[in-house]
Formats: structure tokens, C-alpha cells, sequence
């Protein structure tokens, strides 16, 4: 005897399901839409610090190498955060001075 609970109950199942189906990719996007916003965010938010701070300060590249270790110590499964990230985030906060823009550009 079949499960008659495993079957469609109309022939707008298909329909129905793709929907749903559409749905959930549509979510995904947005999601993946999202972090990416937000890390480019973030990304020039630590840019725009390291740059003030070394215009500020007159750090130099040791002191960028030593942000780079101690930020890698604190979050060691994050990646982006060496030495060479955090030059191009800065880099990146310097080419794009508003935060709306660096934004945008993403």
C-alpha cells in the first residue's frame, strides 16, 4: 500500500514548490548581499582607523604588522586580517574617503 501523503495533492504542486523553491534563493542573495555590505563596511571602518591613526600618530609599517598579529591572535579562524589586508583596507579607506561611497562601490 503507498503513502498517499508522499504524493502531490494537485497538479499545482510543481508550482507551489518551485515558488517556495524561488523563495529561499531569493533569501540567499539578499543574505549574501548583506554580508558583503557589511565586511565592506567593516573592512573600511579599519581602514579609515589604521590611515587616521597613522597620519595622527606617524606610525609606521611595524606598527600596521603588529595590529595585524594581535588582530589574527584575537579572531584566529577570521581570515583577511594580515599584514598585506590591512594595507589594502587602508588603501581602500583612502581611495574612497566618504563610507557611503566605499559602499556603494561594492
Amino acid at each position: 500500500m503507498e503513502n498517499s501523503s508522499l504524493k502531490p495533492a494537485s497538479s499545482g504542486y510543481a508550482t507551489f514548490l518551485d515558488q517556495i523553491k524561488s523563495d529561499i534563493r531569493q533569501a540567499q542573495l539578499r543574505a549574501a548581499l548583506s554580508v558583503t555590505r557589511e565586511l565592506t563596511t567593516l573592512y573600511w571602518r579599519i581602514g579609515k582607523r589604521l590611515s587616521d591613526n597613522i597620519s595622527e600618530q606617524g606610525w609606521g609599517a611595524k606598527t600596521i604588522d603588529k595590529q595585524s598579529k594581535d588582530i589574527a591572535s584575537s579572531f584566529p579562524n577570521v581570515p583577511g586580517f594580515s599584514l598585506k589586508g590591512l594595507k589594502y583596507m587602508r588603501q581602500f579607506a583612502e581611495s574612497y574617503p566618504d563610507e557611503n561611497w566605499a559602499t556603494a562601490v561594492a
